[in-house]
């Protein structure tokens, strides 16, 4: 039981902290929506397909939060143009036929250069310090 408590309190803490307005907002949009929801109660009731009186406000906030925080959870992380360039200069080096210790190197000051523009600032990273990566990556194909 611990280690659910452990998953649902990491899994919490990012809804909160890394995307808490979409979790707000589907924290409201759920009461929100309970709220519509005992409004037509006794409409609802007449279908048979759902049982209304077995959903807690607490199912429609999670509803809302999850909904709300669905393209956060689906998107994929994207990397500065000058990281992708970098990155792409690699993929060619490596069809090119350079070596894997010099692929490895490569790989490596792309990832310190990207560490030490994020230390620099909480922007994402646009350091020239990257396109000198693409540089070298293209001079070693040429020659």
């Amino acid at each position: 039981m611990s280690d659910f408590l452990a998953i649902f309190r990491i899994f919490l803490d990012n809804l909160i902290l890394r995307n808490g307005k979409a979790t707000s907002l589907g924290a409201f949009w759920g009461v929100v929506l309970s709220g519509i929801v005992n409004m037509f109660e006794p409409t609802l009731k007449k279908m048979k397909f759902i049982d209304i009186e077995k959903l807690a406000y607490y199912h429609f906030i999670a509803f809302g939060i999850v909904i709300m925080n669905l393209p956060w959870f689906t998107k994929k992380p994207s990397f500065s143009p000058q990281m992708e360039d970098a990155l792409d200069a690699i993929k060619l080096a490596k069809e090119n036929g350079v070596s894997e210790v010099q692929l490895k190197l490569m790989y490596n000051r792309v990832v310190d250069m990207a560490i030490e523009n994020a230390r620099e600032s909480q922007t994402p990273p646009q350091n020239e310090a990257l396109s000198e990566v693409v540089n070298t990556v293209s001079q070693n194909m040429k020659g």
